[in-house]
């Protein structure tokens, strides 16, 4: 097992974020108010995302940000997640995603309770979420074993 420490500190940001995991696994924990797919796309290809492997969850405010951001990012499959979209809609996408046939979901906070994927690497904040419970749930979905 390997500890992966990161600390950030601003004035207007503070993260402390602590991890342990086997060691062939690396968490990127990434939050990045006002940018859109070009930083999702240049953070993944710089970090060697694979998309066949893993998957990168990528948090928005909006319902129409996360339809928006995957319509643009054309580099990986991807799809989009929130509580707009029919039951059977969320289902289908979930269960593609979980299986690998999207590998970066633009999802708001409606996507997650009860996601067991092990190969989520990615977890991106597009925007800052609502509480700090918030953050802690969505970035509770990666790295699950």
């Amino acid at each position: 097992m390997a500890t992966r420490t990161s600390k950030s500190n601003r004035d207007n940001v503070t993260t402390d974020v602590r991890c342990v995991l086997p060691a062939h696994i690396t968490l990127h924990f990434i939050m990045r108010a006002g940018v859109g797919t070009e930083f999702v796309s240049e953070t993944l290809k710089t970090h060697g995302f694979d998309p066949d492997r893993e998957r990168a969850l990528v948090f928005v405010f909006r319902r129409k940000d996360a339809e928006n951001y995957a319509s643009l990012l054309h580099a990986y499959r991807c799809d989009y997640y929130h509580a707009g979209r029919s039951a059977d809609e969320r289902e289908d996408v979930a269960s593609r995603f979980s299986m690998g046939e999207v590998s970066v979901l633009f999802a708001t906070k409606a996507y997650g309770m009860g996601v067991d994927i092990p190969n989520i690497h990615y977890v991106f904040h597009l925007m800052p979420p609502s509480s700090e419970e918030d953050y802690v749930q969505e970035i509770g979905r990666a790295g699950r074993a």
